[in-house]
């Protein structure tokens, strides 16, 4: 009873946001962003799929929102068809080729898998750019369509209805999705593939089939992006576009649906907001990054999830009939199966992050001891930082309550360092920025 209430609230809240947010917005450049931001999402949702559900990683998302797009741009331009039915023929398109990348990539995992997804992203990205008789170019297509829904979506406050809509619709159908047996299954491959497998789960047609409904989505996604803008070109889908998607689902949650709508919401309009910054607006979007992987790694949605669970009223937990009796040589509360820590995974991961942010400061300052500096200093702050955190994890789980009370110092502790320490970087290239004039 008391999910089905969440689930009813939930539902309520998503139709009356979108209701109410082409109303609250008012600028036309501001309605547009609403546009990117839903079209973005349910782009997202496709990877939410993929690698939330089914624990694969792909960089090629942008290949099917592109191909989406490009359905949507050759349809209803070159060959005269209505919007709804250009869109058929590029979901089309984009699940056999998420049919032949599964296939392909069946066997292969982790970063083997990311390697491969990443040349397949890069063969859409030159034959978009260099196959000039289709997609124009770098030129790029332009007076692309709109489809008719009710009443012509002329207007741009229409159009923002019309893809909110839709992304609510898929969004629903992806947390649908989670519950059932086919969403169970997939879990199960994430999780452990060699059991499932032993349950009886074909692994090989569940993977093929999450990468075919993923292309599906982000197909879909790139069809309200085209006919939105009403214009596409090979710049809107790259393999940086790739790595944004990614980015937006680990920020937000990568099983969650609403979390993956939230990091795509956030990681559109934050750009916007540190325009100001000028050329240092990335510096502060990149640390963001960092620091909600670092600290926060089951998303903002994960985090305030389990944030709230502090708030709620734990159920008392019923005593055990009898105690279970456990053999062993040692006195009592010797720990029978000691787990090794290795808080190297998160160090590397943020330091290919600082490593990026290090390759801007080169470019902007043009000097790479300053991007070396700054790639190892963040790195070291954040491998220590995880490090600590991780040692003082384990005294909270296997001592007292000073374990815990250290840890959350830690995270603290790191936060502010790494906070002053960008603080500091930005005031110097300010500084040197009116000084020498870059």
């Amino acid at each position: 009873m008391k999910t089905r209430r969440l689930v009813i609230a939930g539902l309520a809240l998503g139709l009356a946001l979108v209701v109410a947010l082409p109303l609250l917005v008012t600028s036309r450049y501001a309605t547009n962003l609403l546009v990117l931001a839903a079209a973005w999402s349910i782009s997202t949702l496709g990877l939410t799929v993929l690698l939330g559900y089914t624990g694969q990683i792909s960089l090629a998302q942008a290949t099917f929102y592109g191909i989406g797009a490009y359905a949507a741009a050759l349809g209803t331009t070159r060959f005269g068809l209505d919007w709804w039915a250009a869109l058929p023929l590029g979901l089309a398109v984009a699940a056999a080729l998420g049919l032949v990348l599964g296939a392909t990539t069946l066997k292969l995992g982790g970063h083997y898998l990311a390697m491969v997804t990443i040349c397949f992203q890069i063969i859409f990205t030159l034959l978009a750019v260099n196959w000039v008789r289709v997609t124009s170019g770098p030129d790029g297509i332009g007076g692309i369509g709109r489809p008719s829904f009710v009443a012509p979506l002329a207007t741009a406050q229409r159009y923002a209805w019309f893809s909110l809509g839709v992304l609510f619709l898929v969004a629903v159908f992806v947390a649908w999705l989670k519950h059932t047996a086919l969403g169970r299954a997939l879990r199960a491959v994430r999780e452990n593939e060699l059991a499932a497998e032993a349950l009886g789960i074909d692994t090989f047609r569940l993977k093929i089939a999450a990468f075919a409904l993923s292309a599906v989505i982000a197909a879909l996604g790139g069809a309200l992006y085209a006919s939105g803008f009403r214009y596409i070109s090979p710049d809107g889908f790259g393999l940086d576009h790739s790595v944004e998607f990614l980015a937006m689902v680990l920020v937000g949650g990568s099983d969650s649906v609403p979390g993956s709508i939230v990091g795509a919401a956030l990681l559109t309009f934050l750009p916007e907001w540190l325009r100001d910054l000028k050329n240092t607006y990335l510096v502060v979007y990149g640390a963001v990054i960092i620091f909600v992987i670092v600290f926060m790694p089951e998303g903002l949605w994960g985090w305030a999830r389990l944030a709230s669970r502090r708030f709620l009223r734990a159920r008392p937990i019923p005593e055990a009939l009898r105690p279970l009796e456990l053999g062993g040589r040692g006195p009592p509360g010797t720990a029978i199966l000691a787990v090794g820590l290795r808080p190297c995974s998160g160090a590397i991961l943020v330091l290919v992050f600082a490593l990026a942010q290090g390759l801007f400061w080169a470019g902007v300052a043009s000097t790479f001891v300053m991007a070396l500096g700054t790639a190892i200093t963040v790195g070291a702050i954040a491998s220590i930082a995880v490090a600590a955190r991780s040692w003082a994890q384990h005294v909270a789980e296997t001592r007292s309550g000073y374990g815990m009370l250290a840890m959350r110092g830690i995270e603290v502790g790191a936060a502010v360092v790494i906070i002053a320490f960008g603080a500091l970087l930005l005031t110097g290239y300010i500084v040197t920025e009116r000084m020498v004039g870059i």
